[in-house]
């Protein structure tokens, strides 16, 4: 509840900042063609996303039985500290006889590999905010935040000296039993290592197509900037939404996503309203997800 709190609190001082009429007048004005075109770029990227949790996967899954839970794991990942809510898929895909083994494992390395492509994106981030002569602040924490994440992943799909140490300061029952759930993953993540090329090709052309819906949402209200922005800025942006500080980064990303637009000479009002229908798109879509609540 507190973090909820925070991340609506974050959010009003946003638009009451900007100015509420000033808002509505811009979104009001917004371009639905263009907004049309981000919601097309996001089911793109959620579909080869989906698709390459099925093929990590493997046991023949089917393409509908694990992007739907995919969906819906997006969706509460959006509205849960540090994206966490994903989780909720692997419940889901049990449904379809995939252990929660298998389905954490496949999609923590699936994780490690966005997070791995992030930290190359945002790297060239920093050298392009330099170049604009914009503090690269906010993108050395985003390379951090990333960093950070991937490396957690990594160690805990992969390694076994870890998980070891934390077996060692296990001293409940209930912690016992989660570390040899986390040491049967392993195996089979072990297992899924192989696909990590795979894993991370698709991670990139999933990032042009989500920078694409940014950059989509950016047009609608007629924002002109550098088009290689969009696609180095995404990841940077979003990358703030794993900060465990509000639920699914709200107003932490919009404040993110504002304060570099502004940077970039938009008017703020623009840069929040952009950033207001591009997470509304993604929120949006992702409710085709709740098709699988409604499965018996």
């Amino acid at each position: 509840m507190l973090q909820a709190g925070a991340g609506l609190g974050l959010l009003v001082l946003l638009i009451w900042l900007v100015g509420p009429r000033d808002l509505i007048a811009a979104l009001s004005e917004s371009d639905i063609g263009f907004i049309v075109l981000a919601m097309a770029s996001h089911g793109v990227a959620t579909a080869l996303t989906g698709y390459r949790l099925k093929e990590v996967i493997g046991n023949g899954v089917s393409f509908a039985s694990v992007y739907f839970p995919h969906m819906f794991g997006y969706f509460m990942g959006n509205i849960t500290p540090a994206k966490s809510g994903y989780l909720a898929s692997m419940t889901l895909l049990k449904r379809h006889g995939v252990s929660h083994e298998e389905s954490i494992a496949s999609a923590l390395i699936c994780q490690a590999g966005d997070f791995l492509v992030r930290i190359a994106v945002i790297s060239c981030a920093i050298i392009y905010l330099s170049v604009v002569k914009l503090p690269p602040v906010v993108a050395v924490v985003g390379i951090i935040t990333s960093a950070a994440f991937a490396g957690l992943l990594l160690l805990l799909v992969f390694s076994k000296r870890a998980l070891g140490l934390l077996e060692r300061l296990a001293f409940f029952g209930a912690a016992r039993r989660f570390l040899g759930f986390m040491s049967r993953m392993q195996e089979e993540a072990r297992v899924r290592r192989r696909q990590l090329l795979f894993i991370v090709m698709v991670g990139f052309l999933s990032w042009i197509f989500t920078s694409a819906r940014w950059m989509f949402a950016a047009f609608s209200f007629g924002i002109q900037i550098p088009i290689a922005a969009y696609f180095l800025l995404h990841p940077l942006i979003y990358s703030s939404g794993f900060i465990p500080i509000t639920v699914g980064g709200i107003g932490v990303v919009e404040g993110a996503s504002t304060l570099i637009l502004t940077s970039l000479g938009v008017p703020p009002v623009m840069a929040l309203s952009c950033i207001l229908v591009d997470r509304g798109v993604d929120m949006l879509f992702d409710l085709v997800g709740f098709k699988e609540l409604m499965v018996r």
